[in-house]
């Protein structure tokens, strides 16, 4: 996936079969298909769940929407394409752990400035 995401041919590593290399060109063109292919079962997904206007636009109650997560490199441009307010944060792959910091920072500081009065 790292070599799908930085787009260089070289990246991809040696893969054989049956004592036979398979070229970066193949593995290139099999990761962009079981990308795409992948892509459109979470749209389907996010479409099936966040489908809530007439219009058919997806996740049009949440503001903001962020691609977070280490998929953001391969399906962000394709969920983008059916959700167009979808953004991604500063630091994608560690967003979820840093939303989760800051949620335990602020219950910590409620919890605090309730045991103080």
């Amino acid at each position: 996936m790292r070599a799908y995401a930085s787009n260089d041919l070289a990246a991809y590593p040696e893969i054989t079969t049956y004592r036979k290399a398979i070229s970066p060109l193949s593995l290139a063109q099999l990761t962009r298909s079981a990308v795409e292919e992948t892509g459109r079962e979470i749209l389907s997904f996010i479409a099936s769940a966040w489908n809530e206007n007439e219009q058919g636009k997806v996740g049009s109650r949440f503001s903001p929407l962020l691609c977070i997560g280490g998929g953001v490199f391969s399906f962000q441009s394709l969920l983008k394409g059916r959700i167009p307010h979808l953004s991604r944060p500063a630091d994608p792959v560690h967003a979820n752990a840093l939303g989760y910091c800051t949620l335990a920072r602020h219950q910590l500081a409620r919890k605090h400035l309730s045991a103080t009065g």
